[in-house]
């Protein structure tokens, strides 16, 4: 019976995602009641989205889980059709309702991360790591204001899934380090409107993702290799007023920004 409510509400965000049209909230005969249930009607999205891309953290930050009303981290799905890789422009062809940016460290992984007799640790972790790339996400909703629903709502529409913009890989990076890492977010101006570090993010972006790849575990998920995972706010969420001129600078990791 679960399944038919899944997809029903699953088919209700998609069609608001396809169409740029604002729900006050999903159906209430197939809202989600809690975060398992969310998670499933994520799942089914992913049916009818496109081509999944892997994964993205939200509320790694007391910040970031203050602006979402989350008690903890949450998972969200990335999809392919979310990717704004360098030199190309933030898609206008859907309304930003959130009006939210964020500078981010995402990782790619170049080995699978299947379940083992115990938890992944950091080692283990690292080992399957490929890349990492400086990132801003764009979140956004389809909902006509996110703050007037509940978290499951808001997981099940793929965690405020939005566009991330994707720089180019760091050419060089030490594991170590990234705790420690300053990052500024300027606006279209080149005035700075947000300051962070590694540290804002569960303590260490390694350590976000290790929480991530061992969270997925509990939900019959893996980390396979290919996947991009963007690890959560390393900078205070901040509205701006388009998503167009947007520099995140992070040092000697690089720099990304919008067209």
């Amino acid at each position: 019976m679960h399944r038919q409510r899944d997809m029903d509400a699953a088919r209700a965000l998609a069609a608001a995602w396809t169409t740029d049209t604002a729900l006050t909230d999903i159906p209430q005969s197939c809202r989600p009641r809690d975060i398992g249930e969310a998670w499933r009607v994520q799942r089914a999205l992913d049916d009818l989205l496109g081509e999944p891309r892997g994964w993205k953290i939200a509320g790694t930050s007391p910040e970031g889980r203050r602006h979402i009303g989350a008690p903890s981290p949450v998972i969200g799905r990335l999809y392919a059709s979310m990717i704004v890789v360098p030199g190309t422009a933030v898609p206008r062809n859907h309304t930003q309702r959130m009006r939210s940016a964020e500078a981010e460290f995402a990782f790619v992984l170049g080995a699978d991360l299947p379940p083992s007799d115990k938890a992944l640790d950091r080692a283990h972790v690292l080992g399957a790591v490929a890349d990492l790339h400086p990132a801003i996400e764009l979140p956004n909703s389809r909902y006509a204001d996110f703050g007037d629903v509940e978290l499951p709502s808001l997981v099940a529409d793929a965690m405020c899934g939005g566009h991330l913009l994707l720089g180019a890989r760091a050419e060089s990076w030490s594991a170590d380090e990234l705790s420690r890492q300053q990052v500024v977010l300027s606006g279209p101006d080149g005035t700075e409107i947000s300051r962070g570090s590694g540290i804002d993010v569960l303590g260490d972006p390694i350590d976000a993702l290790i929480w991530l790849a061992n969270e997925l575990h509990c939900f019959g998920y893996m980390l396979r290799a290919g996947d991009l995972v963007t690890t959560g706010a390393a900078t205070k969420p901040v509205i701006v007023t388009s998503p167009q001129g947007l520099r995140a600078d992070f040092g000697p990791l690089g720099s990304v920004s919008s067209l």
